[in-house]
């Protein structure tokens, strides 16, 4: 359910957000509407899409908004392994006065008090408050329960799953394309969510090599543009059908296959 927000006059002035490109700068401040009443979301690109895009044909723009948003500290996402991706809008509470709100549902699902994971902390207030305030204030967020959390490291959050998923993910991270033709950036926003989606696709009996191959394949085809590595693993395609490496792996072992035929 929408809700009615504010959006204080510095949002359009200010030296980032002010530059992001207008469908960002439009999901931005629709998601001040979409979120609940602590600054919570369901961040699924499809169902962000329907609810603040509802027009679009599928989630291509959706996605590659979200991220720039993500870039530009306005969103902070987490994925959580039973409830999918959840997005906050940083600072929401300090800066949305709201009457009588309702707690959210879904916090739980972001935030884990002994996690040491890197939180993405947006130092401004953009977001209105429903009156005048102080404009472009720059405070930090507190730690939740008074515990202060570790900003890991790539090594780190490698690190934490085993060696046949880093075998993938390290020589990929190093590989994928920066951007594309357009200068869309393409490299792992997230190098935790990318380690996970490689251990979930092996955990279903997808090999190394296969994803790796696959990987690859996509890598050196010439493209306009490129998925950043956990949406060409993701759960499904931008259109909501397969991923893309359902595709590409089927093609390394067929390859396979007439190879084996042949020799």
């Amino acid at each position: 359910m929408a809700r009615i927000r504010t959006v204080k006059p510095e949002f359009w002035t200010h030296p980032i957000m002010g530059r992001i490109d207008d469908a960002s700068k439009c999901l931005a401040l629709a998601l001040l509407n979409f979120a609940d009443d602590e600054g919570y979301f369901l961040a699924d690109p499809n169902l962000v899409r329907s609810s603040c895009r509802p027009f679009d044909d599928d989630s291509t723009i959706t996605r590659r908004c979200l991220d720039h948003l993500v870039k530009s500290e306005w969103i902070e996402l987490r994925n959580h392994p039973t409830h999918g991706s959840i997005g906050m809008v940083s600072k929401f509470i300090e800066h949305q006065k709201i009457d009588r709100p309702k707690p959210s549902t879904i916090k739980e699902y972001f935030i884990d008090d002994d996690s040491t994971i890197d939180r993405r902390l947006i130092a401004v207030g953009m977001e209105g408050n429903g009156k005048e305030g102080k404009g472009m204030e720059h405070h930090s967020i507190p730690p939740l329960n008074g515990k202060k959390h570790k900003r890991q490291s790539k090594d780190e959050k490698l690190g934490a799953f085993p060696p046949e998923v880093r075998s993938i993910v390290e020589p990929l991270y190093q590989e994928w394309p920066k951007e594309g033709s357009e200068g869309a950036k393409t490299s792992p926003s997230d190098i935790g969510l990318f380690s996970q989606r490689i251990s979930d696709l092996l955990d279903k009996g997808n090999t190394p090599d296969v994803l790796i191959e696959a990987a690859r394949d996509y890598i050196k085809a010439p493209r306009r543009k490129y998925a950043a590595p956990q949406f060409f693993f993701g759960l499904k395609g931008f259109d909501g059908g397969d991923a893309p490496w359902v595709g590409a792996v089927r093609l390394v072992l067929t390859r396979r296959e007439l190879a084996t035929h042949s020799a």
